[in-house]
């Protein structure tokens, strides 16, 4: 009698034990939004800069104001300098002033902290943010004088430009500074520097940089004398200055100005190529439709063929779209241009290009580890719109881990609330912790 109330003791605090357990292993589950919150505020350096990287690839805005907080009692660089780009990628505007008295202060961080500090006001540069990054035009560090000279090339004011001017004629200044001057005067359309620029970039003698440069900031500036001194460099030997030089043209409200560039595509160097395609998205060159066409699928090198893809997106042309959409429907395609047209549709076109999206979804529904399914579901996770709704709830289903979590991203996005019920389930006990968690937050912003 006495072994057999040992026996039930012991199997009461088992079984006490096993309960306590899993009610312990249940408290843990808690959303990814409430796990996140937690360690922005209680974790350590390294995991919170873990996690401003993970939030600044999925562009989640959503704790911006607490790291802010936490940044302004941190001294870690890392962690300031993730919070800062993470700051950055989502437009978060909130932090101007913070970052204004880390310039007033630039004895007590580091260079990375200021360069990027800078980076981060230039992004919509005001008359405080200027005139705390011109504190930093005579820095001994080459590094933070360079990031400050980009950074006041945000905002067009000829007394910034006059000092950038004596900079450059500042024989103690950092030599390998001078160039960024350049591209500044050219972001500022700095008119003061037009005679300058003009004969750095025709002088055959000057420091091929400096002429690049001083091509890309006569288009910038956009004097019409400018143009006539761009058009003579295009069959200069140096190809970098062609490149330049097209990029330059670019900027040109000209009757020549697409027919130019159209002409630089067929050029031997392909950064030439580069520029010329870039410039023609930019400017929704129409008539370009064709030829790059014929780029995003002939031309010798990717760099080439991506550009020409971004250019057929900005430009908007129907005959672009559709062949956009032939890449992206054949799994033939070289998988960096398919990536690159993929991006283009969603970025330019996403409506209207579902249904090619959804067929590639469909055959490669059963495949096991299918790159273009995981690409597509990762890509349309971010996405906004009632017409993703279906296939929230078919990536909800999906056997794939990833699948589940990308298909509950886009029902919290989108508000999808009619997931609701099915969202509860993803949430319960038998579902892996991280869809469980990332289920728990998408209740959460029902």
């Amino acid at each position: 009698m006495k072994k057999l109330i040992l026996i039930l003791l012991s199997l009461f605090f088992i079984s006490s034990f096993l309960i306590s357990e899993e009610e312990k292993e249940e408290e843990e589950i808690i959303s990814l939004r409430m796990e996140r919150l937690d360690m922005l505020k209680y974790g350590i350096d390294s995991e919170v800069t873990e996690l401003l990287t993970t939030l600044n690839s999925e562009e989640d805005d959503e704790f911006n104001d607490v790291i802010l907080q936490q940044i302004k009692i941190s001294s870690n660089s890392d962690m300031i300098n993730g919070a800062l780009q993470l700051f950055i990628t989502t437009e978060y505007r909130e932090a101007e002033d913070f970052a204004i008295d880390i310039l007033k202060n630039d004895d007590l961080y580091s260079n990375s902290i200021l360069s990027k500090v800078m980076f981060y006001l230039s992004k919509d540069l005001s008359k405080d943010g200027a005139e705390a990054v011109a504190l930093m035009f005579d820095h001994d560090q080459a590094s933070v004088a360079r990031s400050a000279i980009a950074a006041i090339g945000h905002i067009e004011d000829e007394n910034y430009a006059e000092q950038l001017l004596e900079l450059l004629d500042d024989d103690d200044f950092h030599e390998e500074v001078k160039s960024t001057i350049l591209v500044s005067l050219g972001d500022m359309k700095a008119m003061s520097a037009i005679d300058l620029l003009t004969d750095i970039a025709l002088d055959e003698n000057e420091e091929k940089s400096w002429r690049w440069y001083a091509c890309q900031s006569l288009g910038k500036i956009g004097a019409v004398e400018s143009f006539p001194v761009l058009k003579s460099l295009l069959g200069d030997d140096d190809p970098n200055l062609r490149s330049f030089a097209v990029e330059g043209i670019g900027y040109f409200d000209s009757d020549e100005t697409g027919g130019i560039l159209i002409s630089a595509l067929r050029d031997s160097f392909w950064k030439v190529r580069v520029s010329a395609a870039r410039q023609l998205g930019e400017l929704k060159e129409s008539n370009a439709v064709g030829i790059l066409i014929y780029k995003a699928g002939k031309d010798p090198e990717n760099n080439v063929k991506k550009e020409a893809i971004k250019a057929l997106g900005l430009i908007g042309d129907e005959e672009g779209f559709d062949y956009l959409k032939e890449l992206v429907g054949s799994t033939r395609t070289n998988p960096a241009i398919w990536t690159s047209a993929v991006d283009c549709l969603m970025d330019n076109n996403l409506q209207d290009s579902m249904e090619v999206f959804t067929k590639m979804i469909e055959d490669e529904w059963e495949k096991d580890n299918s790159f273009h399914l995981e690409y597509l579901a990762k890509s349309l996770s971010i996405q906004e719109g009632g017409f993703l709704q279906s296939l929230t709830g078919r990536f909800m289903d999906h056997s794939s881990l990833n699948l589940k979590i990308y298909g509950l991203r886009m029902a919290e996005k989108n508000g999808f609330n009619s997931y609701k019920e099915r969202i509860e389930v993803l949430s319960g006990e038998d579902s892996p912790n991280a869809v469980r968690k990332t289920a728990l937050s998408a209740l959460e912003s029902f």
